[in-house]
């Protein structure tokens, strides 16, 4: 008799790690499950799968680049300020209510950010950096790319 299997993930940098779900089912009659994962800081994360009756799981990660929030209630973007190195991403995800954008104060880019959705900009040279930004709509808005060789 196949049931279902309940397993429990555990980020070993838990501040950084947002699971979709942290405890997936597995369906009776399945072998897998799946679940979204966003890490916050880059770096190595080992993400471990227990369930009672089974030995532990483990699978590691690398996240480079970096999130940036824009957050309510007071409109900011979290953090502030991201370091990075050449190469790598910034993704920035409106977590609040409202419509931001996130714009380059040199030529560069400019991005409406909707509600729940993201924007990525890659930043393939340390050339330019410090890469300071604001929001079109709210003025008060404002962070910095920082860009490592």
């Amino acid at each position: 008799m196949t049931v279902p299997l309940s397993v429990t993930l555990v980020s070993s940098n838990p501040v950084s790690t947002v699971f979709d779900s942290a405890t997936i089912t597995i369906p009776a009659g399945s072998y897998y499950a799946s679940t979204g994962v966003t890490f916050t800081l880059a770096g190595i994360y080992l993400i471990t799968g227990t369930a009672q009756g089974y030995t532990p799981g483990m699978a590691q990660s690398i996240a480079t680049g970096a999130l940036v929030q824009m957050q309510p209630p007071n409109n900011t973007f979290v953090p502030t300020a991201v370091t990075i190195k050449a190469g790598e991403t910034v993704t920035w995800q409106n977590v609040s209510t409202v419509t931001h954008t996130t714009t380059s104060d040199q030529p560069g880019w400019n991005a409406t950010v909707n509600p729940g959705q993201t924007y990525t900009q890659t930043f393939p040279t340390s050339s330019g950096s410090p890469f300071t930004y604001h929001c079109n709509i709210h003025p008060g808005m404002t962070g910095t790319v920082i860009v490592n060789p």
